[in-house]
């Protein structure tokens, strides 16, 4: 039935709120586990927030906090939930590491004796651009031509 295939994808996420103590922290671990034995559903904990007397604040002033104090306790727990857990901040890392890594390996599937001949340009489409300290668009890079005589 419909109603079977919903309850068989839903998957609840468990933020604790208003976290005063570390050991608070287990119950949201407790909690997943009972969640899981007594209802047979999977539950993801994704963190805690401590208790912030920002986040007060901002309800006083009727502001979310994220707006009203970003770099609060309450703040950067929030954000660090979202980067790991909404934007998969880790996986998206290793995706543009690959990325960056199949660029640099293309760039050096060219023959020796044409590098050789045309010096390596340094320019904003090298795969090393974003990382260079030493950028020196239109001139040839030093660091290039060093990487494919350590190559040898």
């Amino acid at each position: 039935s419909i109603y079977r295939g919903i309850v068989q994808r839903f998957q609840p996420r468990l933020i604790l709120n208003m976290v005063r103590h570390r050991e608070e922290v287990a119950e949201g671990y407790s909690l997943r586990t009972a969640v899981g034995e007594l209802l047979a559903i999977e539950m993801d904990f994704w963190g805690a927030i401590p208790f912030d007397e920002k986040v007060r604040e901002a309800a006083m002033l009727q502001r979310p906090f994220m707006l009203h104090k970003p770099g609060s306790r309450a703040g950067k727990a929030l954000s660090k939930i979202v980067m790991e857990n909404i934007l998969d901040l880790p996986r998206l890392r290793r995706f543009l590491d690959r990325k960056k890594l199949e660029r640099i390996l293309s760039r050096l599937e060219v023959r020796e004796e044409q590098i050789n001949k045309d010096p390596i340009i340094c320019s904003v489409r090298c795969s090393y651009w974003d990382d260079c300290e030493y950028q020196n668009g239109g001139y040839p890079c030093g660091i290039r031509n060093l990487e494919l005589i350590l190559k040898d």
